[in-house]
């Protein structure tokens, strides 16, 4: 059996505590690898530290009070949403790229972990997202989509099932 982490019992925990200091290392440990991941994609390590302070802002407005924050799996959504949103700030902001690729957005939040939040939690503009780029789309670029990003098919995966390059899926 395995030990699952209790984020609810953690944030709870930090919120009532005196010593927030190592109540929040607790919890900027677990999100550690995410914070990483998304400052590699920046392309400079420093990005953490602002990564984090979104972390610690989404730990802070969590509203825990609601009964599905009961649940690991909408603490782990709100929070991967706030970090997300400020690596899409930082990306936008840094003038290195010339756009945020929306592939990119879809892919790091996974399409089917919102879908099951549409009952009150704030996912509203993630949806609306999602349809404009659908309807945008032919039959093929849907198809494509569908693999990719609700099936989890990797882009090799798809190239090699259309007889395309890697190159083209991501398009």
């Amino acid at each position: 059996m395995r030990n699952e982490i209790d984020l609810y019992y953690m944030i709870s925990q930090y919120r009532e505590t005196q010593d927030k200091n190592d109540a929040f290392n607790e919890i900027f440990i677990l999100f550690k690898p995410l914070l990483t991941k998304y400052a590699y994609k920046l392309g400079d390590i420093d990005y953490k530290y602002y990564l984090a302070e979104a972390l610690f802002s989404a730990v802070e407005r969590i509203p825990i009070h609601k009964p599905q924050f009961k649940d690991n799996r909408y603490i782990l959504a709100y929070i991967k949403k706030s970090v997300v949103a400020e690596y899409i700030k930082l990306s936008q902001s840094q003038k290195k790229n010339e756009y945020c690729s929306t592939a990119e957005i879809i892919d790091s939040t996974s399409f089917y972990s919102y879908q099951h939040l549409n009952d009150g939690f704030e996912s509203f503009w993630f949806s609306e997202l999602v349809n404009a780029i659908i309807s945008g789309l032919t039959a093929h670029e849907y198809e494509v989509f569908k693999l990719r990003y609700e099936l989890g098919y990797s882009e090799s995966e798809i190239a090699a099932m259309f007889g395309i390059s890697r190159q083209a899926v991501n398009k």
